[in-house]
């Protein structure tokens, strides 16, 4: 990987411990077809002239990136990604509590969402530059937060959006692979088979516990059972609680 990859790809790393990824996995197998479906997106984005355009165009892209990405995880995507009742908003929203995907790029396709619903509801704005003052600001913070840019003063709305929609469109595909290989692990027979591993160990461990407090019950038809009843048991089930 070049210097200039390594810089470009710092731009989606997130904070340790606040997502489940904190850097796109490398990908060589798919980094071609990967980067001729980046190529035809941005194309599709750099041959909108208007500013309008453009802000619609970089929106339905963003949402084109999460569908792929709902796809992957939802067993029955069909009913996110077609229910119109789920809107665009709500899909950013499923993003973010997943927990997958650093914070700053769920924040920039949430900006660009942001600028589309103020040009898809006033007719005239016409320019980015016309933004009120309240979205510009927006721009600024969620720019303020990207990995080695928000080191630059950028005054130029439309350099602030274009940046923004960078991160956003760049940031989910990256992740994309991420959440392909998770998906795949987490279906893998050998995952299933020691996650249950590792609970029967669990429970074990508890009943070792727990068996000091048992006492033996004769019931009426015959037999014995442990019931979990005594004064010292509540104790410890209440430290339990307390320290959980």
């Amino acid at each position: 990987m070049s210097e200039n990859d390594t810089q470009e790809r710092e731009l989606f790393t997130g904070e340790s411990g606040k997502t489940l990824f904190v850097q796109p996995f490398e990908n060589i197998g798919e980094a071609d077809k990967q980067n001729r479906e980046g190529q035809r997106l941005y194309k599709k984005l750099e041959e909108t002239k208007d500013d309008r355009s453009k802000v619609l165009v970089a929106a339905l892209i963003v949402e084109y990136e999460i569908n792929k990405i709902l796809e992957m995880i939802f067993r029955k995507p069909k009913k996110i990604i077609e229910n119109r009742d789920v809107s665009f908003a709500l899909k950013i929203d499923l993003i973010e509590g997943l927990g997958l995907i650093p914070q700053h790029i769920i924040d920039c396709a949430d900006a660009v969402r942001t600028v589309r619903n103020k040009y898809a509801h006033e007719l005239d704005i016409d320019s980015l530059s016309n933004l009120d003052k309240a979205i510009v600001n927006m721009l600024v913070t969620r720019h303020g937060k990207i990995p080695q840019m928000n080191k630059d003063k950028i005054e130029d709305v439309r350099e602030l959006f274009r940046r923004i929609c960078f991160v956003a469109i760049s940031g989910l595909a990256l992740y994309e692979y991420n959440i392909k290989c998770l998906i795949e692990a987490i279906n893998d027979h050998a995952f299933l088979t020691e996650l249950e591993r590792k609970n029967q160990e669990r429970q074990q461990n508890i009943l070792k516990e727990l068996m000091p407090f048992a006492e033996t019950v004769d019931l009426k038809g015959g037999g014995k059972v442990l019931r979990l009843g005594t004064e010292e048991f509540e104790a410890w089930r209440k430290s339990k609680e307390d320290n959980s």
